[in-house]
């Protein structure tokens, strides 16, 4: 799931490209200490108009290092290497970031599950204690009073279950969006069960 949210997250991407372009960088200011290379050509023509005109090629290569620049060069490296320290920090954290989104999410979806869950046994056993007061109401043993009290902690619980089926749905659609599964057709198809 972390590996599903990593590929789809724009935080991710964009800290890709910010890394990508820190390196970029880094490598730019790696260049200034190799020399430049230059090379020209030229066409030159001579003679007087009407007279036999001659022609010269020139071709020639300039090699220059400058030797002293003031720290310019160390510092311009120095500075994009610290950048790209920066950017991979940053990467790592937006990475952590949508790792614990998706832990988070998990552990909501696994806690409202097991809250439903548990809500859902308390109904069944609700729905015995109120067919339990019934039965001893039919009999003339029970009183109206309990049985109304067993009703209404039945319809009681059943609201939470209500409650707790909707929570474990919302952290559904959240993990969902953390791992940036969560589309129209995504609800359509999983939400359909729960209506």
């Amino acid at each position: 799931l972390v590996r599903r949210a990593a590929e789809g997250s724009p935080e991710l991407e964009s800290s890709r490209h910010a890394l990508a372009a820190a390196e970029a960088n880094h490598r730019l200011a790696a260049s200034s200490w190799v020399p430049t290379l230059d090379v020209f050509g030229s066409h030159l023509g001579f003679g007087a108009e009407g007279a036999d005109l001659a022609t010269e090629w020139q071709v020639g290569a300039a090699v220059s290092y400058p030797l002293f620049t003031g720290g310019d060069r160390l510092n311009a490296q120095q500075a994009a290497k610290a950048q790209v320290g920066l950017a991979r920090e940053e990467l790592r954290l937006a990475e952590l970031e949508v790792a614990s989104r998706v832990d988070a999410a998990l552990n909501a979806l696994a806690m409202t599950g097991a809250r439903a869950e548990a809500v859902a046994e308390a109904v069944r056993h609700q729905e015995e204690v109120a067919r339990t007061e019934l039965l001893s109401l039919r009999s003339g043993v029970g009183t109206q009073t309990d049985y109304l009290r067993a009703e209404a902690d039945l319809l009681r619980i059943r609201s939470a279950l209500v409650e707790a089926r909707h929570s474990e749905i919302a952290a559904g659609v959240e993990l969902a969006r953390a791992t940036g599964e969560l589309t129209p057709a995504w609800l359509d198809r999983n939400l359909e069960n729960s209506r």
